[in-house]
């Protein structure tokens, strides 16, 4: 249990060479680590270039490391009785293409490499899945050991939740896990430091990793040298702020202070409110990365995010998005236009 059945991606950005870890996505929904499936395609274009050859290269596909964490963590998780069967929520159009079944034939190759059973399983929707009389998950006539890409709030949520504690299957997406993933734990940290209630390491760790952040009330704080309420400070320093839902996903619910008109950004801070689920977050200008433009394929400066994933206590691969630099509001997001790339080792 614990950190060892953890599905993170730490998203992060480059200010002057040195990482700064704008959140932590947690639990099955992290996104992200699909695009590896298409790295033996990319590979080959990549070896083409004359010079491959004096390059040492290596990548650790997202895709492989999600599989395999889940499967041996379904396994220690259930116990004995597990089938190793995963359920993973798909839409129609990944069906309808085949992807699944690339997918599928990568998790057997998985588990033939173990001892253990397993079989990946996919449907659309959850109507389907029903609990028997033990209250184990079936699915068409079949055990299912792990529910993947559901969300917790899902009106079965609870159900698997409750399976999830009695061990009969493994749920990442459980309630308890996916507080983990609320962005308001980096105002949290800050908190802690700031009372002295952390380890000299951890203190550390936080002042340079974590962007100064602080949930969104009118509590007195201190930022650096500034002095004053939350509410006040988030209103006085605009530029510097980027205001965040706590539990959010896809980018939705973030506004980036010097992308808002004073206007626009009093009436977030608005309809955010005081009552603390919302932070702000210290703005990190991202290092410029050189780039092909999506449009016109001229070299032009992006902003990019790494996503780097963390399955059980492994490192498992990264992937990226960047966006031309000055465009939209400042939210580098795929839902919101990034691109996405792999990243090679």
């Amino acid at each position: 249990g614990g950190a060892d059945d953890q599905l993170v991606r730490y998203d992060l950005v480059m200010v002057d060479q040195k990482p700064k870890l704008l959140e932590a996505n947690v639990g099955s929904n992290i996104g992200g680590w699909q695009i590896s499936w298409l790295w033996e395609q990319l590979a080959d274009n990549v070896m083409r270039h004359p010079g491959s050859n004096g390059w040492s290269l290596s990548h650790t596909s997202p895709a492989e490391s999600f599989l395999r964490h889940i499967h041996r963590a379904t396994h220690a998780h259930v116990g004995a009785k597990a089938t190793g069967n995963i359920l993973l929520m798909v839409d129609e159009f990944y069906l309808k293409h085949g992807f699944h079944k690339d997918l599928g034939a990568i998790y057997q190759r998985l588990v033939a490499e173990t001892d253990l059973p397993g079989k990946l399983l996919f449907a659309c929707d959850l109507d389907g899945l029903n609990f028997n009389a033990a209250g184990r998950a079936v699915l068409r006539g079949e055990i299912v050991d792990c529910v993947l890409m559901t969300a917790s709030s899902h009106k079965i949520g609870a159900e698997l939740s409750r399976a999830h504690v009695r061990r009969l299957l493994f749920y990442p997406d459980n309630a308890i896990y996916t507080m983990l993933g609320d962005k308001t734990n980096f105002a949290v940290m800050h908190a802690m430091r700031s009372a002295g209630k952390l380890s000299v390491n951890d203190a550390r760790l936080v002042e340079h990793l974590v962007p100064w952040s602080a949930f969104l009330t009118e509590e007195p704080v201190t930022w650096g040298e500034r002095h004053g309420t939350v509410l006040e400070l988030s209103l006085a320093h605009k530029d510097e702020l980027v205001l965040k839902r706590g539990l959010s996903f896809q980018g939705k619910d973030v506004y980036v202070g010097r992308f808002q008109t004073p206007d626009g950004w009093a009436q977030a801070i608005a309809e955010a409110g005081t009552a603390g689920d919302w932070l702000v977050q210290e703005y990190c200008r991202p290092d410029r990365l050189y780039a092909p433009a999506a449009e016109s394929g001229a070299i032009d400066e992006h902003d990019v995010v790494w996503g780097v994933f963390g399955f059980g206590r492994s490192y498992g691969g990264s992937w990226g998005r960047m966006m031309k630099s000055a465009t939209g509001e400042g939210v580098v997001n795929s839902a919101r236009g990034a691109k996405e790339f792999l990243v090679l080792e």
